[in-house]
């Protein structure tokens, strides 16, 4: 069974998914406690990473099925033109 995604991609998705999360945090914490970092700052960053886990592989997987879609195109554009 072929695999949509190699280790590479997971750990895409992960680093993308904590640097998500950790931003949210951050962000909170300067916009809604005036710089106080508390327990719910890191709670709201761990929610966001968990939820940002699921859109960021949908968009990985439909980035590498139009990567390959295109690479296929250009192969095939190559063979014609060379066949000419």
């Amino acid at each position: 069974m072929k695999k949509i995604l190699n280790k590479d991609d997971i750990k895409t998705i992960l680093l993308g998914s904590i640097a998500f999360g950790i931003m949210i945090g951050v962000g909170n914490t300067l916009a809604y406690l005036g710089g106080n970092f508390s327990g719910e700052s890191i709670m709201i960053g761990l929610i966001s990473t968990l939820s940002a886990i699921i859109p960021f592989t949908i968009v990985m997987i439909i980035l590498k099925k139009l990567d390959k879609n295109s690479i296929n195109n250009l192969n095939s554009r190559y063979e014609s033109i060379k066949t000419k």
